[in-house]
């Protein structure tokens, strides 16, 4: 997760269970022996990994927290789409305290569900001032696929049963088959 921006502002409120179970990798690898049920989880932890990283987006419904140090001029961009919703927009005023940044303040653009949304002031709003703190503004946002589409399901199994069968997974292949569902972002 710390992949989509560099100065790791990103961090985990709450994460679903892994989507990903070992019964379905099982069944895709063909696997009909518990021995290394244990091992298959562990590999396909790895490629679900993988996979959110490639695609920028994350399996299941995950509550992150974004920090930055300001609102930005052009709006907050928040990542991992689809955007679920906007839990909290919280802030620390010039004066040191913390405040919540009142919905009807801004306004959330995500027309695109394969483009990072992004928050902007609501018409006629502009940002409140912060103190010049690192850490700021936090955005408190439920991002993630609920449904996941199966293309992507197969991409997971399928790097699973690479790793499992001491391969390396193909990864021009799986990259072919997530490039649909690759997330962009503005600009």
């Amino acid at each position: 997760m710390t992949d989509w921006n560099e100065e790791n502002r990103i961090s985990i409120v709450s994460a679903p269970s892994n989507p990903i179970t070992t019964a379905n990798v099982k069944t895709y690898a063909q696997i009909d022996y518990t021995t290394d049920d244990n091992l298959l989880s562990q590999l396909a932890t790895q490629a679900r990994e993988w996979v959110e990283s490639y695609t920028r987006r994350k399996l299941g419904e995950y509550q992150l927290a974004l920090r930055l140090d300001e609102f930005p001029a052009k709006g907050i961009e928040i990542p991992f789409p689809p955007l679920v919703s906007v839990d909290s927009i919280t802030y620390v005023d010039t004066d040191g305290e913390s405040q919540t940044l009142a919905t009807s303040g801004y306004r959330v653009d995500s027309v695109d569900v394969n483009r990072t949304a992004r928050i902007v002031e609501a018409y006629g709003e502009t940002w409140p001032a912060t103190r010049a703190t690192t850490g700021a503004v936090t955005v408190t946002f439920t991002c993630g696929w609920s449904s996941i589409p199966q293309t992507v399901l197969n991409s997971v199994y399928d790097y699973t049963r690479s790793l499992y069968d001491d391969h390396m997974p193909e990864i021009p292949k799986l990259e072919l088959w997530l490039q649909p569902y690759v997330s962009h972002r503005w600009g």
